[in-house]
């Protein structure tokens, strides 16, 4: 199985650089502007409970939130997924059809059933794969138009940083074909950089009102984060 090279790995290292974020998540209080469902994960795993909700949207509600597919903070095991190299099989960069088709069928829902609600400009899709971020804007420009993916904001995690939009679908890629990952040792490999706690935070606290996660629960359930993670999606019934 091919793993990313350095150079996405330097990119994630640089903005958080740049972004002059401490180490120690748990040194200070930290505001963000979250739905309080998006942030209740975050703010006990990453921040000791010292996560603040900017009161604007802490409590806000949308129509399609009453929808049991679209609440504010939903998880979505694409089971059947399997990630293999893009195109470019020189920059060992992945990619996952079935999160890409997974991804459009939820925000075409969302366009179809709530389109007063569908505002393009509000929306953002972030993965931490480069090959995954070119398969989604070339699947998203066949489905909606370039009129409206380039209003979207497509991204990877790593170019997302400091930005936030209302609504954020987030593309987690890893699916192994191996039925328990045992071909890969130690922990921080076995998802490769998707285990990087401070990208997992990043990706985490960028949406406002709805963050959507598709990812594969049983591949991602090796790292102890992401782990977390699923299994309180799990007791929340998300």
């Amino acid at each position: 199985m091919a793993w990313a090279r350095g150079a996405e790995r330097a990119g994630w290292a640089s903005a958080w650089a740049s972004a002059g974020q401490t180490s120690d998540p748990s040194a200070r209080e930290w505001e963000y502007h979250m739905h309080l469902e998006i942030s209740r994960f975050p703010s006990l795993h990453f921040y000791e409970n010292k996560l603040l909700d900017g009161a604007e949207v802490a409590d806000k509600s949308a129509s399609f939130h009453f929808h049991e597919c679209l609440g504010p903070y939903m998880f979505f095991d694409i089971a059947d997924g399997r990630e293999h190299c893009g195109r470019n099989a020189a920059t060992q960069s992945l990619c996952n059809d079935f999160e890409a088709d997974a991804a459009i069928e939820i925000l075409s829902f969302l366009k179809n059933r709530y389109p007063l609600e569908f505002t393009s400009s509000k929306i953002g899709i972030i993965t931490p794969y480069r090959s995954q971020l070119s398969l989604l804007r070339s699947k998203f420009t066949s489905s909606f138009g370039p009129e409206i993916v380039a209003e979207m904001e497509i991204n990877t995690v790593d170019g997302f940083q400091g930005r936030e939009v209302d609504i954020l679908l987030l593309s987690t890629v890893r699916a192994s074909n191996s039925s328990d990952g045992s071909h890969h040792t130690g922990e921080a490999r076995s998802i490769g950089f998707v285990a990087d706690v401070r990208r997992m935070n990043v990706a985490l606290t960028r949406a406002k009102l709805s963050l959507w996660i598709v990812g594969n629960a049983r591949t991602l359930q090796i790292n102890s984060h992401w782990n977390s993670l699923v299994c309180d999606a799990e007791e929340r019934n998300l």
